[in-house]
């Protein structure tokens, strides 16, 4: 029930502030009893979104859910672009191994408050450098057999004719 009342409270204190939220400050007890249901049962949020919520407010929450939603879409279209490529087969695998790391941590963050656990975000810029990786091999691959060779300056070697030999035979 402790985490109910966390939860009660950090959707209260967005409410009441939903622009900014209660700050990186908002787990103490002051403000445990101006929004929480039962003050007195004072602890932490247990869940990644109440403790953004409560924290940043609605808009926090909203760009915390953007970043980690996009991330996960650019991973799936950045391994889809890949699959024709055997020299970016191990992007594939990195990049849903990525997608699974994501739903790890939005699964598991639903009842642990690692809101501002630093390897989510990691995985989101591997993402994000690995589509950059991607982008630019096949953007290569495509110019790449566009551009024509330059013909050979090089002149013919001159292969002595019949009557050359013939002389030089006779000499």
């Amino acid at each position: 029930m402790a985490r109910f009342n966390y939860w009660y409270f950090a959707y209260d204190l967005a409410k009441a502030r939903p622009l900014t939220g209660g700050g990186l400050a908002t787990f103490t007890p002051a403000l445990f009893l101006q929004y929480a249901p039962d003050p007195l049962d004072f602890h932490a949020a247990h869940s990644i979104y109440f403790e953004i919520l409560g924290e940043t407010g609605f808009i926090g929450l909203g760009l915390f859910l953007t970043l980690f939603t996009s991330a996960y879409v650019t991973a799936g279209r950045t391994a889809k672009r890949a699959r024709g490529s055997p020299e970016l087969a191990w992007t594939v695998d990195l990049l849903t191994m990525c997608q699974v790391s994501l739903v790890c941590y939005a699964t598991g963050g639903a009842f642990l408050g690692l809101g501002y656990f630093d390897l989510p975000y990691t995985i989101v810029a591997i993402i994000m450098v690995t589509w950059r990786h991607v982008d630019d091999t096949l953007k290569n691959a495509e110019i790449l057999p566009q551009i024509r060779p330059a013909r050979p300056t090089i002149l013919p070697r001159e292969t002595p004719s019949s009557e050359t030999r013939r002389v030089g035979e006779a000499s």
